[in-house]
């Protein structure tokens, strides 16, 4: 496990109470992770803040899964 997906898994856990079981890479944002579309504008702005970065509109999806989100994170945060 990287930096990326210790940071993400520490949000997850601890802003939005989602269980450590449910932080499978396969699991969707709005499916397995049962966030609505206002808890993904609040990840969004989280993942910012823990990784000081502005993240381009729309980086997050419904349809993403962790394993998507920890890639789009990685690549972001190595063009910076």
């Amino acid at each position: 496990m990287d930096q990326v997906e210790i940071k993400v898994r520490r949000v997850l856990i601890d802003e939005f109470g989602i269980d450590e079981q449910a932080l499978q890479a396969d699991n969707t944002l709005t499916g397995g992770l049962s966030m609505d579309s206002i808890e993904l504008v609040q990840f969004a702005l989280d993942i910012e803040e823990a990784f000081d970065m502005e993240l381009p509109d729309s980086t997050f999806t419904a349809s993403m899964t962790l394993g998507e989100v920890y890639e789009s994170i990685r690549g972001l945060t190595s063009a910076v």
